[in-house]
């Protein structure tokens, strides 16, 4: 997916909405296990105790569900498998996440973007500076990846 973009707080916006539609794919994994039949019940979970857990507390709580599905059903190696990279995507766009949320974006020179592709700059002021660069093909290959984890855990939840 592929979006026109101007400016470094527009590419983290777009970031932060395409994360948060993922982590919705997992708040409504998470209820529709518990309660598949009723998605009145369904939403009140969600909103009453999924929406108060942090994103690393849903991941671990989608790794608990997916290893017991996996006791319940070892034959099944293509699945675990799925599972297994569910769980990875989501621990590294957790991390990728939080540069996006919590460190400043940096404006990028006309040269950056011309020379390099840059599109946005994260700064980090933890014990020293530090600057992560993103080109635009990085930048959506990050976004695909959203997209890729998003849409499997919810063909998952469908096929169950």
């Amino acid at each position: 997916m592929k979006v026109e973009l101007n400016s470094p707080d527009e590419y983290r916006g777009f970031f932060i909405s395409e994360f948060a539609k993922m982590e919705r794919s997992i708040d409504i994994y998470l209820a529709t296990y518990f309660i598949p039949d009723n998605p009145n019940v369904s939403n009140d979970l969600i909103s009453i105790l999924i929406d108060r857990l942090g994103f690393d507390n849903k991941r671990t709580a989608l790794k608990v569900l997916f290893d017991i599905r996996n006791e319940l059903d070892t034959s099944n190696h293509r699945k675990t498998s799925t599972f297994k990279k569910i769980i990875d995507s989501c621990g590294e766009l957790g991390r990728i996440r939080n540069s996006f949320a919590h460190y400043h974006s940096v404006m990028v020179t006309d040269k950056m973007k011309e020379d390099y592709g840059t599109v946005i700059g994260l700064v980090q002021f933890r014990d020293s500076v530090k600057i992560i660069w993103h080109s635009r093909d990085d930048y959506f290959k990050i976004i695909d990846k959203i997209t890729l984890t998003r849409t499997a855990i919810e063909k998952l939840r469908k096929n169950e």
